[in-house]
């Protein structure tokens, strides 16, 4: 993992090596292995190097083929593959994933990303055809911004490097904003700033004479199938991917560090890395885990299933108590590395994994989020029965989902939210909604100023987002797969890691992987009640049983709730009682400050009704805010 920069200007004019310097330079926490920049006319390209894999040490500073300049920061995971396929003459151990790059761009021109499997956002430049061309991998695992002027193009792996060229204002974009505000979550080109925007996951761009051009070049297909002939098959294909994909990052320079909560993703991940390596003399596993006090919050404490895997597996533990850590701590810091105010509730939790992993001298860190998205919990399946009039099947399930969980309210969502609702036509799904739903009822409900919501129309996108919700698994589970809805999240862990040296890797995000859990049956994803159902196949002897098996997961929002009044209430009354607090444009300050009374009297007012303006507040006045230009 590295951080990469660049300019293109359309006036023809040269790259000023002090501009290109201050933009390598104000991304230098992302390269502990050294920097370069480089300049040709029109053209500057910077990298800050951060060496994770063993081939990276061969790469040229910078990579060149041809006439051909990379700026590349990424893991390609399909070597094999590509040198096989590729004119790349040097031994396979000192080929460098950016001489693959650009090997495959000789090879396939500006289709070469489709062939590429990994981690990544490069840039090339081709002198001859006076062209800059960019690329952001399928899912959005490397964040990629840009600024485009009328004289110039910028880009970068944060935006605080476009800043460093007077990348435009800081003019927060209200849109994306709200959205925000409004958990409506979808992102597309749009960043917290007006005059900033992402190159979306699985798109190409393209700087030249004529101007900025993107285009998407891959894109999931909802109406793919997969047909095996038992649930043994489909369990064994699940396994090869998945192994395949754990494998593809643990190739690393020294210790390997792994997420752990008890839960099924996390404990794959391990118990995998585990069976693949554990016979390796000079392969060392560590895992990282926060946990809660067992009585007061039992519903957020995984002891008992991190413990199983602890006794299954050959790992260096390390464990850290998560309701002793204070939320506000390092909030700027964060900030300043996120660059963004959306933060959920265990960012912090995140934070202090990332520190336990610098202090272990650990680089690379395995991290189990997006195994609900990939591997789908399979509740579409059950409008789907519904409306083919599979009317016992339907029954079946639902009986065996209440005996597994044994909660009545899971199963009136079950039935009602889950199941009728999404069968009625759009407006009447809308009208039911806005009166029942939770999610609703919490920005109705919020903080958020009237106006601005208005003047935003915020709620009724948000309303019409889940009003248009699909009625059949695959297309709900194609939905929630949608780059643009975990590109946020982990733009934030990828930027945050970086405080700490850490690049993080995510196997459920495999591309091979996500492809195939789309297609598979809607009763590969739901069946007996089990949620899931290939993937706990596939994991049968390699999880111990209990957390195979286990039918829940726990909720950070209790002990969350618990840290912000032990450990914050003092300093969030200072930032929502002060006088003049910048989120007045923005936030309805009586009702957060009536929320934040709720807290102060130990309750629970929902993020959007004091956590989202508490750190709204802190990120307009930080250093990466619209007021701090």
């Amino acid at each position: 993992m590295s951080g990469i920069v660049g300019i293109y200007r359309f006036d023809g004019g040269s790259v000023e090596s002090d501009t290109l310097r201050a933009m390598t330079e104000a991304i230098d926490h992302q390269g502990p292995d050294g920097a370069w920049t480089w300049r040709d006319g029109r053209v500057g390209l910077g990298h800050q190097r951060f060496e994770t894999t063993p081939e990276a040490q061969h790469a040229g500073s910078p990579p060149e083929r041809g006439d051909r300049v990379l700026t590349f920061d990424g893991r390609i995971d399909n070597r094999e593959e590509l040198l096989g396929e590729l004119d790349v003459a040097a031994p396979p151990g000192t080929v460098a994933d950016a001489d693959l790059v650009l090997a495959a761009h000789e090879q396939w021109g500006e289709d070469c990303p489709e062939r590429l499997v990994g981690a990544y956002a490069f840039a090339i430049f081709n002198p001859d055809a006076e062209r800059l061309f960019l690329a952001r991998d399928h899912v959005g695992l490397r964040p990629f911004y840009y600024y485009r002027g009328e004289d110039r193009f910028l880009f970068g792996s944060e935006i605080k490097a476009l800043w460093a060229a007077g990348g435009g204002p800081r003019r927060p974009d209200e849109i994306r904003l709200s959205n925000h505000l409004a958990r409506e979550y979808q992102s597309d080109e749009r960043t917290f700033f007006e005059e900033v925007k992402r190159l979306p996951p699985a798109h190409v761009l393209v700087a030249d004479d004529d101007g900025v051009e993107t285009t998407e070049y891959w894109a999931l297909d909802p109406d793919r199938t997969i047909d095996l002939e038992t649930d043994e098959a489909y369990a064994e294909r699940f396994r090869e991917l998945f192994f395949e994909a754990v494998e593809c990052r643990l190739r690393a320079k020294g210790p390997i560090g792994s997420t752990l909560s008890g839960g099924l993703d996390s404990s794959s991940i391990v118990c995998t890395a585990d069976e693949l390596r554990r016979d390796e003399d000079d392969f060392r596993l560590y895992t990282y885990s926060a946990v809660f006090d067992e009585e007061e919050l039992s519903s957020s404490d995984e002891r008992e299933y991190i413990n199983a895997v602890l006794d299954k597996c050959s790992v260096t533990p390390r464990c850290f108590r998560g309701d002793q850590r204070d939320p506000l701590g390092d909030l700027e810091t964060i900030l300043y590395h996120s660059e963004t105010p959306s933060l959920g509730n265990n960012f912090y939790l995140n934070w202090n994994i990332y520190r336990g992993s610098h202090k272990d001298d650990v680089h690379i860190l395995l991290d189990g989020f997006g195994g609900d998205q990939v591997s789908s919990h399979g509740i579409g399946y059950l409008p789907e029965l519904a409306a083919g009039g599979r009317w016992l099947t339907l029954a079946g399930e639902i009986r065996a989902f209440n005996e597994r969980f044994d909660q009545g309210s899971k199963i009136r969502n079950l039935i009602f939210n889950q199941t009728l609702v999404p069968l009625l036509p759009s407006w009447v799904r809308k009208a039911v909604m806005k009166m029942r739903h939770d999610e609703f009822r919490d920005v109705v409900n919020s903080a958020l100023d009237p106006e601005f919501l208005e003047r935003t129309d915020a709620k009724e996108r948000l309303f019409d987002s889940v009003a248009t919700r699909p009625a059949t698994a695959r297309k709900l589970h194609y939905t929630r797969l949608r780059p643009d809805l975990v590109v946020l999240v982990l733009e934030r862990l990828n930027k945050t890691s970086k405080a700490f040296n850490i690049e993080p890797r995510y196997p459920f995000f495999d591309r091979r992987l996500v492809e195939f859990c789309l297609a598979l049956p809607a009763d590969q994803k739901i069946q007996q009640g089990w949620l899931r159902y290939a993937m706990r196949n596939a994991m049968e002897g390699v999880l111990p049983p209990k957390v195979q098996q286990r039918p829940d997961k726990a909720t950070l929002a209790p002990s969350f709730w618990q840290a912000l009044q032990e450990y914050t209430a003092d300093n969030i009354a200072k930032i929502l009682f002060e006088d003049d607090p910048q989120i007045a444009e923005y936030i309805d300050l009586e009702r957060a400050r009536s929320g934040y009374r709720e807290l102060a009297d130990e309750g629970s007012p929902g993020l959007n009704t004091v956590w989202y303006p508490v750190v709204l507040e802190v990120w307009l006045r930080s250093g990466v805010g619209p007021s701090s230009q």
